[in-house]
C-alpha cells in the first residue's frame, strides 16, 4: 500500500488531483500539510468528486515520489551552494520556492518524457533547469547531451561539467524568456 499521507506524497496527490482530493482525504475535515518550501498548507476532506481518469496521474504522482524527494534534496543542497552562474536561482524567502514539490514533479515527469531513466541523469537536469534556464532541454547542445545520456554513451553530469560559465551564458540568452521553474 502506498503511504499516501506522508507530506510529499500528500502535496504531489492535491497537485494531481486538485479539487477531487477532497474525497480522498475524506471523512477527516482539514489535513494540516507541511510543504516541500517550507510552510504549512490546510487541505479539505469532503465529499468525493474523483473522475476515473484521475486513477493514472494519482498512480504516477505516487510512483515519482521518491525520485521527486531526492531531487528536492538536491535542490536544498545546490541551494547551499556558491554557483559561477545560475540566474534561475531561488532567493526568496525559504530555501525553496513555493510550490517546490510540484515544480519538482513536472521537472522529473518532463525528464522522463525526455527518454532519461537513470535518476542521475534526471536529477542532473533537473538541477540545470532550475539553476540556468526552466527550458534548458529547448537548446540543441543541451539536447545532444541529453540524447547521449538516453543512449547510454555519457552520464549528463559529466557532459554538464565540460560546460563552463560563459558556456551556461551564451546557452540562458539563447533561450526564450520562462514564468516559472515548471
Amino acid at each position: 500500500m502506498t503511504p499516501w499521507y506522508e507530506p510529499l506524497r500528500l502535496e504531489l496527490l492535491a497537485a494531481a488531483l486538485g479539487t477531487g482530493l477532497a474525497g480522498v482525504l475524506s471523512p477527516i475535515s482539514a489535513w494540516l500539510l507541511p510543504t516541500t518550501w517550507g510552510s504549512f498548507s490546510i487541505l479539505p476532506g469532503g465529499p468525493s468528486n474523483a473522475k476515473r481518469e484521475d486513477a493514472d496521474l494519482v498512480r504516477h504522482t505516487q510512483r515519482a515520489a521518491k525520485l521527486v524527494s531526492d531531487f528536492l534534496d538536491a535542490w536544498r543542497l545546490a541551494q547551499q551552494g556558491r554557483h559561477s552562474f545560475a540566474p534561475w536561482r531561488w532567493n526568496g524567502a525559504g530555501i525553496l520556492p513555493p510550490q517546490a514539490g510540484v515544480h519538482a514533479f513536472r521537472l522529473v515527469r518532463d525528464a522522463q518524457q525526455l527518454g532519461l531513466r537513470d535518476s542521475r541523469d534526471i536529477i542532473a537536469l533537473c538541477l540545470q533547469r532550475v539553476g540556468i534556464h526552466p527550458q534548458l532541454p529547448r537548446h540543441p547542445k543541451i539536447q545532444r547531451d541529453i540524447l547521449d545520456a538516453v543512449k547510454g554513451v555519457a552520464p549528463l553530469e559529466a557532459r554538464f561539467e565540460r560546460y563552463n560559465a560563459a558556456d551556461w551564458k551564451d546557452i540562458f540568452a539563447s533561450l526564450p524568456q520562462a514564468a516559472n521553474y515548471s
